[in-house]
């Protein structure tokens, strides 16, 4: 952990993506659709929200974006659970389609509580890959880059993971796009 910690305080991911970066990505890259925050009233129950720094609300519904986002494990276990759902002849026409949506559904709903950053964020879906992304787009606190910090630890695995240490950062591509300072052909 000493040697991903040492890497990291000499790269170029110790600087924290903005609320704008993180949602050009996510809209751009992983085709996510913005959706109303009313669509997730049941967070108002869950304790580890903070509903009113809900800021943004994305859906996954693009199929090529889902697949490229689900591991092979994951796939298998949506197919098990939408043929569960199917066969249970206890449940209506409608139920079924509401329960099959949510075995489908991937979303994302991001919290700040200074308009500048994500705090926190809430995924709806299994996928472990989209875990990885938001862990790594929600970045850390340099004040928190401490080795102990289980926060941070969980973040260092996830940039080795990903191979990040020795490849561009995508966020910075995304700025070199978005600030017209490279053109595709």
């Amino acid at each position: 952990m000493e040697r991903l910690h040492e890497k990291f305080i000499h790269s170029i991911h110790t600087k924290r993506f903005t609320l704008n970066e993180i949602n050009e990505y996510l809209t751009m890259f992983l085709k996510a659709k913005p959706v109303n925050i009313d669509k997730f009233e049941e967070l108002k129950e869950d304790v580890c929200v903070n509903f009113d720094n809900i800021v943004f609300c994305y859906s996954i519904t693009d199929e090529e974006a889902k697949n490229n986002l689900l591991t092979a494990a994951e796939k298998q276990e949506m197919q098990k659970m939408k043929k569960l759902i199917s066969s249970q002849s206890s449940l209506s026409a409608k139920d079924k389609k509401i329960a099959l949506q949510q075995v489908e559904m991937l979303n994302i709903i991001l919290e700040s509580s200074d308009g500048k950053y994500v705090d926190n964020f809430t995924l709806q879906g299994g996928s472990e890959k989209l875990l990885d992304e938001m862990i790594f787009l929600k970045g850390i606190d340099p004040e928190k880059c401490i080795l102990g910090n289980e926060e941070y630890e969980m973040y260092l695995e996830v940039v080795h993971k990903k191979s990040l240490f020795n490849q561009i950062n995508k966020m910075e591509l995304i700025k070199v796009i978005l600030n017209g300072k490279f053109k595709s052909s």
